[in-house]
């Protein structure tokens, strides 16, 4: 499928109904004239996104986009998976982020943006239904236990890093814990603790 052609496609629908607000017609020439649509093979959570560059007044607080930044970002797995009616409502869905930042310079999946979506024919649903099946990243967790309170706590690598570096801490270093979505695909108990716990 050519997503270049399935975007245009979507826009051009959206700019040929009668109904259409005229605010939200001229946002979608702003997007039409200047988007740049990428197809992402890391992407396996999230089936599009959307992003520009924001520019704001100090003076005023008023939030101004920069046209020459409208990126609509696709993943490649996710879509192929995908049928049509789920490829297209992810198109709208990520072309009415773009709209919302022209109009607005920001956007999430509030009021505005729920409007603007149903506008271009969308259903403004916040998430998609593609089955990630075998997509899932491993990640890595560090456990621990605050002695404080006595519960599990789960850290990144970053602030594990930051507890076996100080040492004199609250947190106990338990296990290193490698997971799949909600699989455990490995557990590795913890040999040693911080110098803080040691002397406990």
């Amino acid at each position: 499928m050519n997503y270049r052609q399935a975007v245009m496609s979507a826009i051009n629908t959206a700019l040929n109904e009668e109904e259409l607000p005229t605010d939200y017609r001229n946002a979608l020439h702003v997007v039409q004239d200047n988007i740049t649509i990428k197809m992402s093979a890391k992407m396996t959570r999230a089936a599009g996104s959307a992003g520009c560059q924001v520019i704001v007044n100090r003076a005023t607080r008023q939030r101004v986009v920069d046209p020459r930044t409208l990126v609509l970002k696709l993943s490649t797995p996710l879509m192929a998976r995908a049928d049509d009616a789920v490829r297209m409502e992810t198109i709208t869905h990520e072309i009415a982020h773009l709209v919302d930042f022209v109009l607005r310079g920001k956007s999430d999946h509030g009021y505005e943006w729920a409007r603007i979506h149903r506008a271009l024919g969308g259903s403004a649903s916040r998430y998609h239904t593609i089955d990630r099946t075998g997509l899932e990243k491993t990640i890595t967790r560090y456990e621990y236990l605050d002695t404080v309170t006595g519960k599990i706590c789960n850290f990144t690598k970053g602030n594990h890093q930051k507890v076996m570096r100080y040492g004199a801490t609250r947190y106990r270093f338990i296990a290193e814990v490698k997971r799949r979505g909600k699989e455990i695909v490995a557990r590795h108990e913890a040999q040693y603790a911080t110098a803080a716990c040691r002397s406990k």
